[in-house]
């Protein structure tokens, strides 16, 4: 689904295009979304959002990343991506979880699990995700 108007929309989370995940918060939209994340997380143990007062959460920001293919300050890119780059040029998913602050006000986990189809075509990002509790604080 797309809104009409993404920039002021409520009705989404996140966007993906490619190897780039836009959450609705800070530059990207009005939705008040902001994200955090845990390495080397177990996807299956993590049951309640970390407290923002122990862990940062961030929203997208239009500023560059610097990188040559002009991505931006992005809450799943910026200067720490969720991905690794081989030197086959190939993406790969960090030993990672997301924690996402939706624009209901839920919290959920996500976890990037890779980018290429079962036939190797580039651009099919798989991922999961589960509601999990809010914020103990």
């Amino acid at each position: 689904m797309t809104p009409a108007t993404p920039e002021t929309s409520l009705d989404w989370d996140l966007a993906f295009q490619r190897h780039r995940i836009k959450s609705n918060g800070g530059d990207s939209g009005k939705g008040g979304v902001s994200v955090t994340w845990l390495d080397a997380q177990d996807f299956d143990a993590l049951k309640t959002a970390p407290s923002p007062s122990r862990s940062t959460y961030v929203v997208d920001s239009n500023a560059p990343t610097g990188n040559t293919i002009g991505d931006r300050h992005l809450a799943f890119l910026g200067s720490d991506g969720w991905y690794t780059y081989s030197d086959t040029h190939k993406l790969g998913a960090k030993n990672r979880v997301y924690v996402v602050k939706t624009t209901g006000g839920k919290y959920v986990k996500l976890q990037m699990l890779g980018y290429y189809s079962d036939a190797g075509t580039s651009g099919n990002p798989k991922f999961r995700y589960a509601e999990i509790d809010p914020p103990a604080n």
